[in-house]
């Protein structure tokens, strides 16, 4: 059809396309396969006139043949098609041009024939060509799955590697066993938990390595294994040793042939176990201790009531007096005890301050004698004593040192089957003190030495004995001792074979040259003048008791239950000194402090905190809130006369040290 759409002629312009299509398909593919026919076409042309006498003026085709086989078994058929086709057509124009007839008889029988043998070389030369590429393919292919072997079987090889790596550095216990239940394979952690060698490990069995019984629980493990088809967990101790635990999971593992063997894994719980024993033991300590607080508390209450209602009924000046006693007796019992409890705790925390001295032994052991001595009477127990010839000094703090020895004594005394002796022997050892207190009494066991040292550890509970106790004598002994540089040590050869406890402290170097001490305050502890003192305090037991006692001191006293109820009546009142409890209802103690000393009467006023806040930082805080002194209750009262007759000696001595009080010193405490 032409643009118009009228026929332009009878051939389909469809055929005329894949025409060129057709004669592409016979042509070689790639250009090198042109270039090689056109050559091996033009090279044997071109030998042709060469010998042109042996053959004459006539079409031969004797060099073609070898350019056709060349051409197809470099390219395949196209391209020795296309060699043929160019050698006929150029021997063609050789005839012509030498004047020789091209069309006769023999050359188109040479021409057929020619072209006859050329499709076979070229189907022939296309089959061994497609063998040859198809060789070459499976050549190439299996040089690639060989290198391809090589680096997977490399990598095997390096995962193998890592891996036993990994076992053999891994703290947990691993083993594989054959379906025999032979080992096939222990890491080092299994061979050096049980002192095996790995190389005798490969290849034997439970039995075989621990024994009949041994063996014969690990075997009916494994078999339960096998025939249940899943992971197995055990916590168990080792056979090694009872005292290893260990976490074992067993789980099948697979093997050739379908066969299945064992693989497991433990790994050692023995720190956990030892851990979970002692927070236990722990707890089952605390709910002793709990209780034996509860009895020890108990024991004062009982005589403060009935001194208590002694004297409600009988007032005379006997009762009177005894009931002091009692009372006194069992307030400085509760106090002992609770301050045992804050002496641990700061102990704990590092808290805890030692007042530094250059101190004689003898002082030091005199003192813990004369504590300890009417409890070893009671006991029937006879003190013996034995110092070094020449004086021993320590560096330590006098009051605790002797509190060390004290408890020790105690307890020899509260520990003792009947009528004996305790020996008290100190010796030097190389810049060491050491002092030994041995007892005849009732002993420890072995397994309790490792723990006779733990907070509110106790041999035997305190109700079943004449004379109790928290269970916090020895802690303190412990701790007091390592602050001061020393150890302590526990010994006894078991129960009813009596005990040792041998303390090692740091022997003190020479006496360092010190300045004397700074004169004291002139004037008596006994009150110069009466005080107007008003007692802060929302505990109205505390308050009017403290206020009876204030009067018995020649005091004048006034009590507010509040804080605002104080700073009301401080400005009709206007006090010299202000007893201050810090936990009031209406705002603490502190900053109760802060608005007396803002006021017109309090700014001068002498300011003591009363609470049962004791530690360092309770101290310094009450000093930066303005406060003068710091007690901790139940109060000394012996302190707080003595620091209220300061407040009444001449005004240069008001306050000794300045300021140190309102800058917290702890010292003054």
């Amino acid at each position: 059809m032409s643009i118009r759409g009228t026929p332009t002629s009878g051939v389909d312009s469809g055929s005329a396309i894949r025409a060129p299509r057709a004669v592409r398909a016979l042509l070689p593919r790639r250009p090198a396969d042109w270039l090689v026919a056109v050559a091996l076409a033009a090279a044997s042309v071109a030998v042709r006139p060469l010998v042109s006498g042996a053959f004459g003026d006539t079409i031969t085709f004797i060099f073609a043949f070898p350019a056709v086989v060349v051409a197809g078994w470099y390219g395949g058929w196209r391209p020795a098609a296309l060699t043929a086709g160019l050698c006929v057509a150029g021997n063609a124009v050789l005839v012509v041009l030498s004047g020789a007839p091209l069309l006769t008889g023999a050359n188109a029988t040479r021409v057929l024939i020619f072209s006859f043998s050329a499709v076979l070389i070229a189907v022939l030369a296309e089959q061994l060509r497609g063998a040859r590429l198809a060789l070459e393919k499976r050549v190439r292919l299996a040089e690639e799955q060989t290198d391809e072997m090589q680096r997977l079987s490399s990598e095997v090889e390096r995962s193998k590697r890592e891996l036993l790596l990994f076992l053999e550095n891994n703290p947990a216990l691993v083993w594989l066993k054959d379906a025999d239940l032979r080992y096939v394979y222990v890491n080092e952690s299994t061979s050096r938990s049980f002192g095996i060698p790995g190389e005798q490990w490969i290849g034997r069995t439970d039995r075989e390595l621990f024994g009949p019984e041994i063996g014969a629980r690990m075997h009916e493990i494994d078999e339960r294994v096998l025939r249940e088809n899943r992971v197995i967990r055990e916590q168990k101790s080792s056979p090694a040793n009872e005292n290893l635990y260990y976490v074992v999971h067993r789980f099948p593992l697979p093997i050739a042939e379908g066969r299945i063997g064992i693989g497991a894994t433990a790994v050692d719980v023995t720190r956990e176990k030892t851990i979970e024993k002692r927070l236990r033991e722990a707890d089952q300590r605390k709910d002793a201790f709990i209780a034996t607080l509860a009895h020890e508390l108990r024991n004062p209450l009982a005589p403060l009531g009935n001194a208590a209602r002694l004297l409600a009924r009988r007032p005379e000046r006997e009762v009177v007096e005894w009931a002091i006693g009692v009372i006194d007796r069992q307030v400085a019992q509760m106090a002992r005890l609770l301050e045992d409890l804050l002496d641990v705790s700061r102990i704990k925390r590092n808290r805890l301050d030692l007042r530094r001295a250059r101190v004689p032994l003898q002082d030091v052991l005199d003192a813990a004698c004369e504590q300890s001595r009417p409890l070893l009477e009671r006991a029937g127990q006879e003190l013996q004593l034995e110092l070094p010839a020449d004086p021993v000094y320590l560096d330590g703090d006098k009051t605790r040192l002797a509190q060390v020895f004290a408890n020790l004594l105690n307890n020899a005394a509260r520990y003792a089957r009947g009528p004996g002796k305790v020996a008290v022997v100190a010796t030097e050892e190389g810049g060491d003190v050491v002092v030994s207190i041995k007892d005849h009494g009732i002993g420890i066991d072995p397994a309790a030495l490792g723990s006779i040292f733990d907070d509110f550890f106790q041999l035997q509970p305190a109700d079943r004995r004449g004379e109790g106790g928290l269970g916090l004598g020895l802690p303190l002994v412990k701790g007091l001792v390592e602050l001061h540089g020393g150890s302590v040590k526990a010994y006894s050869e078991g129960v009813g074979k009596g005990s040792e406890f041998v303390v090692r402290l740091p022997a003190a170097g020479e006496p360092l040259v010190t300045r004397p001490p700074a004169s004291t305050v002139p004037g008596s502890t006994a009150a110069e003048r009466p005080l107007r003192v008003l007692v802060v305090d929302d505990n109205r037991d505390n308050a009017d008791s403290m206020r009876a006692l204030l009067e018995a001191f020649g005091h004048r006293p006034a009590v507010a239950y509040r804080a605002d109820e104080a700073l009301a009546l401080g400005a009709t009142f206007r006090p010299e000194a202000v007893l201050l409890d810090i936990g009031l209802p209406d705002m603490t103690g502190y900053e109760c402090a802060e608005l007396i000393r803002k006021t017109e009467w309090g700014r001068d006023v002498f300011l003591v905190a009363m609470t049962g806040w004791g530690k360092t930082e309770d101290k310094h805080r009450a000093f930066e809130a303005g406060f003068d002194e710091h007690l901790t209750k139940p109060v000394d009262l012996d302190r707080l006369e003595k620091g209220l007759a300061r407040r009444t000696a001449p005004p240069a001595a008001l306050r000794p040290g300045g300021l140190a009080h309102r800058h917290g010193d702890p010292r003054l405490n």
